[in-house]
């Protein structure tokens, strides 16, 4: 059963943001059609930002193979969702897994002997090994974990995926965290407190964290260094351009800067983003 985080019996801080101002009246503010005759926008799906927040879960037993988190009285997967099929599902993975154990600790629930204990924890579980999942809804969750920090005083292990890709690597080892980090493999551990932040969405919060990043760790100047081309053209998995050739032609005629992801390190990618007037490319 889906429930209300301030319902948890755990301890909750709110992330400071401004989603009471976000609405699909932005719509209209951000790109409004009122100067195109006959042109709306179709407002389907309604959309609303919720607030942000973070929870201290304790005594949760965290096993494989996809982070489920069992406590005495709730089962989480690796952020607080208000959709509740995936953590149904992670837990269903779970059963399957090791049946004899996750059932042993869903009906009698104490730590099971020969486990593995951590302290305090947040799990940074990424599935996929696509970038823009862990840029979306991995990354931010070290704002819910530097806000924990800030309040408690306590260190928090970040858990991440074994074969984890090496760009999450280089984001760590950027923010000086890669010490921090256990890598999971599926193995069951002991958790005496488990950071659970809200499953990160595009606030203004979030955004203004990242970019707060940005400049604390990239302190050079960002001055606009013109419009940057992202091509796709060696991408493995399509958004190729046909007309390459032409669209290549106009980009140089306009001084666009032709760039290709894939040949740059971490903070050469964040570096040429940052100064971007603005970003053409396809996308999908």
């Amino acid at each position: 059963e889906s429930k209300d985080p301030t319902e948890l019996g755990k301890r909750y801080w709110e992330l400071e943001d401004e989603t009471e101002d976000l609405s699909p009246d932005i719509y209209d503010e951000l790109a409004s059609f009122a100067a195109r005759e006959g042109k709306e926008f179709r407002r389907r799906p309604l959309y609303e930002f919720r607030q942000p927040f973070v929870i201290e879960a304790t005594d949760v037993y965290l096993t494989g193979p996809h982070t489920t988190a069992i406590t005495e009285d709730t089962v989480y997967g690796d952020a607080i969702r208000t959709d509740i099929d995936k953590t149904r599902w992670m837990l269903n993975q779970a059963i399957t897994s090791s049946p004899r154990r996750v059932g042993a600790v869903l009906s009698d629930h104490s730590r099971p002997a020969g486990v593995a204990q951590i302290d305090t924890a947040c799990v940074l579980y990424h599935q996929t090994g696509n970038f823009y999942h862990w840029v979306i809804e991995q990354f931010p969750k070290l704002r819910a974990v530097e806000r924990y920090e800030a309040e408690t005083g306590k260190d928090v292990t970040l858990i991440v995926k074994g074969d984890t890709p090496s760009f999450v690597d280089e984001f760590l080892s950027l923010l000086g965290r890669q010490d921090e980090c256990i890598r999971w493999n599926g193995e069951p551990y002991w958790i005496e407190n488990l950071i659970l932040p809200s499953l990160p969405e595009p606030t203004s919060g979030s955004l203004g964290w990242l970019q707060q990043l940005a400049d604390t760790v990239w302190s050079e100047s960002n001055e606009a260094d013109g419009w940057v081309y992202v091509s796709r053209q060696n991408a493995a998995r399509g958004r190729c351009v046909a007309n390459w050739d032409e669209i290549r032609s106009i980009l140089e005629e306009h001084d666009v800067i032709i760039v290709r992801s894939e040949e740059l390190c971490m903070s050469e990618q964040i570096d040429v983003f940052r100064k971007a007037s603005g970003v053409i490319g396809p996308h999908g």
